[in-house]
């Protein structure tokens, strides 16, 4: 609150008190002015008779009843209003004395005349170690050391008697244990409410330290001061009356002045003074001379050539008059430039050395920290290459306890004495740091392969005390960069594979789709059995570019909801015949639903591979073991593997009993046409096809085999999050053949050869056919020919407009106009179910006639609603 603010109750209070004596003045105004009027000679004249006269005295009485109850009224009402004003602005008053009392540094204590406390702050009980209610009645002189009680009661008796108005002194408190505590106490008389002495207010401040430290300086002082009489430093005598200064020829040899100055006034002097050092020299002198303390003073003074000198000035007051006052002062001057110039750089250095202190704390909590923190193992040797420390990483890759390899060589991490002699001759040869490869051993003899770095740990004279290493575990890395590379094998391959595939499914659609033509024309049926064997040579042919496109991860899967159990126990008879009479297969199937949304094929594919390589294992016979299970993936016990997520998966496992493989086999089973077998045999793009099949599914596939134990091949599925239902079965090559009713068809094919067979094979089912060779023209023909009810249109072709913008346009500008969409291209058939909706009909390049004819017709009903006719072929 500022001080308008507080001025604020003060000035109401006087508008009230105003007001009130206004009031009262008038009540007494209007009293004698009815005393006045209502006089005997008064009424008497006024009244007729003495009834009259007996009604007015009446009226007078009444109304000199009524002007005391008023008088009375506003005489206790302002006092009292007056009273409660005072009390809430003592209330006011209080609480924030209260909080001051309470809150302030200094102990506070109050007593009454008799010097008895009355009540005291808790810093006051923590300077003498009681508590309040110990201290509470107490005399404080109990709290004054004993040796300054007398002092204390001097100043006390002369405050008590209006001599002294306060009184400010260092003295020692008397703490409970014993212990003098110093302080600066401050002691001030309260007068009561008649002006006469209350009570006193003792503020007291803990000074220990400076007053142990000023103690200690006055010591040396005056161990210095006889150490300057001896050696004769500078001394002056100051008359204070009449304001001359005597020296001695030393003064004026450290002023250098001549001997003119060994009197001068004390004007000269305090001229002489720095001007920042002035004002202060002048407050010490004053100081000095009205009390008894010395004084003392440090300061800059110049000298005769304009330079300035640090000096010690020390003094004393050695005669006073009757009054008390200072007559004499004498004292000594001591030149301190240098040790002022020693304690700036003494100082200075303080500094430095406190700042390299925090900062080698900083740095040693950082290393520190890196030490415990680094993912990265970090040893620390000694010259005889024995462990002096090692961090948190480096025990637990090396599978040892925090302290366990502390006093040991390092030899143990080595695989051989010959390695560990070689790197200790490396690290003895390199000045720098010494960076390689090397193996390494964990506690349970497991070798692994890892990064190292050496560098010499030096003293701060450059003398060798040991090494310090860094070592990384590369296993991980290094296997990464095998998978790297695997798949950027595959990827290169993809693209390979996936280009020809695409020209070899126009072939083939063009082999097909003319052998299936030539079917409908031939009566004999030998020549019909010769083209059915061409269409089925065909078929293995697009079979086979599928299992490739597979391989490479380009073709599109086709998953269904199947039960693998229920796979597995179908698939015996074949797996069966596939292994051999010699080898017995064994199914341990999960008892727990094991279904999955997989392609049918390709997991059949990949079973009966697995059995041909089990049957090559075990020319002599064996077990071929078929395992199902559901399992969850976890990165902690599995560790992480491309492709591979935490979540449900469910384990299709085939096992064997043969020969095995070596490590190095088994570390390339999954290469691109490597094989173990005869050409004849095999191809080398089994388990690489399976690979590509699993990975293209979400799933994994790993290999443990061990030589002359046989091997076992996993293949992790993952599960579907969600209910799946199982997917309409695709129209068979047997069912019937529904053709069209003379509908209008747009052809987009920009190879020759396919669109002259697709053209025929439409035409053969009953449709008219125009022909387009990319997607503009294809526009152009629908803008001439706005009757065109359907448009088999190739996904990929020239010209800049792919057949799935070509479908956008159409169906943007007709949506009810069919379209059907094509390609030899496997990995373009997910594109237009995300772009054009999942209704479009997708043909795969070979396709039958009864696929084309099958998409046809859903297309047309489902964008025209016709009915087909339907006719065997």
């Amino acid at each position: 609150m500022d001080e308008k603010n507080d001025q604020r109750p003060l000035k109401g209070l006087g508008a009230s008190a105003n007001l009130a004596a206004a009031k009262i003045a008038a009540t007494f105004l209007l009293f004698a002015l009815i005393w006045i009027l209502a006089s005997d000679h008064i009424l008497e004249v006024m009244a007729s008779d003495r009834n009259t006269l007996a009604l007015y005295q009446t009226y007078k009485g009444i109304a000199f009843v009524a002007l005391t109850a008023v008088l009375i009224y506003w005489l206790v009402r302002i006092p009292l209003a007056a009273l409660i004003r005072a009390r809430d602005a003592q209330a006011i008053a209080a609480a924030r004395f209260r909080g001051v009392y309470d809150h302030a540094l200094a102990g506070i204590a109050i007593c009454d005349k008799s010097g008895r406390i009355e009540n005291c702050n808790q810093v006051f009980c923590d300077l003498v170690g009681l508590r309040e209610d110990e201290l509470i009645s107490a005399d404080f002189d109990m709290t004054v050391h004993p040796d300054d009680r007398i002092y204390h009661d001097e100043k006390f008796a002369r405050m008590r008697s209006g001599q002294l108005p306060f009184c400010a002194t260092n003295t020692r408190f008397l703490h409970k244990s014993g212990k003098p505590v110093w302080v600066r106490k401050v002691i001030a008389p309260v007068p009561g409410p008649d002006g006469e002495l209350g009570s006193f207010i003792a503020l007291a401040i803990d000074v220990t330290d400076s007053q142990l430290a000023a103690e200690a300086l006055r010591e040396s002082e005056q161990r210095l001061q006889h150490v300057m009489e001896a050696t004769g430093d500078g001394i002056w005598d100051w008359s204070v009356g009449s304001d001359r200064v005597k020296h001695n020829i030393q003064w004026c040899s450290l002023m250098d002045l001549d001997d003119r100055f060994l009197e001068h006034d004390l004007a000269s002097f305090i001229d002489r003074l720095h001007t920042d050092d002035k004002a202060r020299v002048e407050g010490a002198i004053k100081a000095s001379l009205d009390t008894d303390i010395p004084y003392v003073s440090e300061h800059r003074i110049r000298r005769a050539d304009g330079t300035f000198i640090w000096v010690s000035d020390r003094g004393r007051v050695v005669e006073r008059n009757s009054e008390g006052h200072a007559t004499r002062m004498v004292g000594s001057v001591h030149d301190i430039t240098e040790q002022k110039a020693l304690e700036q750089h003494h100082t200075h250095l303080l500094v430095k050395l406190s700042e390299s202190e925090a900062e080698s704390r900083r740095q040693q909590l950082l290393f520190r920290g890196i030490f415990e923190c680094s993912p990265d193992c970090i040893i620390v040797t000694n010259l005889d290459r024995t462990i002096v420390s090692v961090n948190p990483a480096f025990a637990h890759t090396f599978g040892y306890g925090p302290d366990e390899l502390v006093g040991k060589t390092t030899r143990q991490l080595y695989s051989d004495e010959q390695s560990w002699n070689r790197v200790g001759e490396y690290s003895i040869a390199c000045d720098g740091v010494l960076s390689f490869e090397q193996d390494a051993v964990r506690k349970n003899g497991e070798t692994f392969p890892c990064k190292v770095k050496l560098a010499k740990m030096l003293d701060e004279h450059g003398a060798q005390l040991g090494k310090v290493g860094i070592l990384r575990d590369i296993g991980v890395e290094r296997e990464r960069e095998r998978a790297l590379y695997q798949n950027r094998q595959f990827e290169a391959l993809g693209r390979l594979t996936g280009g020809v595939a695409h020209d070899f499914n126009n072939l083939l659609t063009v082999i097909s789709g003319n052998l299936q033509l030539l079917e409908y024309d031939l009566e004999k049926s030998e020549h019909r059995k010769l083209l059915a064997d061409a269409i089925q040579a065909a078929e293995m042919g697009a079979r086979l570019n599928q299992r490739l496109v597979t391989f490479a991860r380009q073709r599109r899967l086709e998953p269904m909801v199947i039960d693998v159990n229920d796979l597995c126990s179908s698939m015996r008879d074949l797996l069966q015949h596939s292994v051999g009479e010699k080898c017995q297969i064994v199914m341990k199937l999960a008892a727990d639903p094991t279904t999955l949304l997989i392609d049918r094929s390709e997991l059949e594919n990949a079973m009966i591979n697995l059995a041909l390589n089990a049957r090559d294992a075990m020319p002599n016979g064996g077990t071929f073991t078929i395992a199902t299970s559901n399992v969850r993936a976890d990165f902690e016990t599995d560790g992480p593997r491309e492709g591979f997520l935490i979540g449900e998966y469910i384990c299709l496992s085939a096992s064997d009993d043969g020969v095995g493989m070596t490590d190095e086999i088994q570390s390339r089973a999954f290469d691109p046409f490597f094989t173990t077998k005869d050409k004849a045999k095999g191809s080398g793009l089994g388990l690489t096809t399976i690979q590509g099949f699993v990975r293209q599914s979400g799933g994994h596939v790993s290999i443990a085999s061990q030589l002359g134990h046989g091997t076992t091949v996993k293949i992790a599925l993952p599960r579907p999050v969600e209910t799946v239902t199982k997917s309409p079965d695709t129209p068979s090559d047997t069912a019937p053949i529904t053709v069209g009713h003379g509908e209008i068809v747009l052809l987009v094919e920009d190879n020759r050869a396919v669109k002259t067979v697709t053209q025929k094979r439409l035409e053969l089912l009953g449709y008219q056919v125009l022909t387009a060779d990319d997607g503009f023209s294809a526009l152009q023909s629908i803008e001439r020919n706005p009757l065109i009810d359907i448009v088999l249109t190739d996904i990929v072709m020239p010209g800049g407009m792919s057949g799935v913008e070509l479908s956008k346009q159409l169906l943007a500008a007709c949506p009810d106009r069919a379209v059907v969409l094509t390609s030899g291209f496997f990995n373009d058939v997910d594109l237009p179910v995300s772009e054009i909706g999942r209704s479009t009909p997708v043909l795969h390049k070979p396709y039958t006639q009864s696929q084309l004819a099958s998409a046809m017709t859903r297309a047309l009903q489902k964008n025209h609603g016709r009915s087909t006719r339907v006719e065997k072929t």
